[in-house]
């Protein structure tokens, strides 16, 4: 018997050949199958978004998982620090990423911290120089379940420890990060 492989395998695959539609396809898989309560299908979902060039329609990806879907801190962390860097490096906003490096900062797991660090450092320097009054993307929003359907997608992963880092880590920062590596 052959075994399909997994959403993160096809993922992979798909960041692995540049290909945004493959990424994208799996990720959407990925959150009906149960990776909604996950930051990991969100982080592929704006990294697919990232690599067919829209960078604003990936801030949009990932404010989906944060309004309705992840609300663990450490796990909404991650995609905190995404938005940010969304937002500084392929939106040219410092200031607009400045509060979600902050928020990325009260709750970052270990592993995240270097990144978010770093980012606040970069952007404190950026938004010094930046004069812009209008932001690339509204701000960041808060976690609200209601309205949406949670039982049209598979349960939360029951061996999911919020906060762990990402499986495709590396891969995800290599589209999201490339010079920062």
């Amino acid at each position: 018997m052959v075994r399909e492989p997994t959403y993160e395998a096809q993922a992979a695959a798909g960041l692995a050949a540049g290909d945004w539609t493959t990424t994208l396809e799996a990720a959407k898989a990925w959150v009906m199958a149960g990776g909604a309560w996950l930051p990991d299908a969100w982080l592929l979902r704006a990294v697919s978004q990232t690599l067919h060039g829209e960078p604003a329609a990936a801030v949009r990806e990932l404010d989906l998982g944060l309004r309705h879907w992840v609300q663990e801190p450490g796990d909404r962390a991650a995609l905190l620090w995404a938005r940010g860097v969304l937002q500084l490096r392929h939106l040219a906003d410092p200031c607009g990423a400045a509060p979600d490096f902050d928020a990325a900062a009260a709750s970052a797991p270990f592993w995240l911290r270097r990144f978010v660090v770093r980012d606040q450092v970069a952007c404190s320097a950026a938004a010094c120089r930046d004069r812009t009054t209008e932001r690339a993307v509204p701000a960041a929003p808060d976690y609200d379940a209601t309205g949406v359907p949670h039982d049209a997608v598979a349960p939360p992963d029951p061996d999911h420890t919020p906060g762990t880092e990402p499986a495709l880590w590396a891969e995800l920062c290599a589209v999201l990060d490339p010079a920062r590596r």
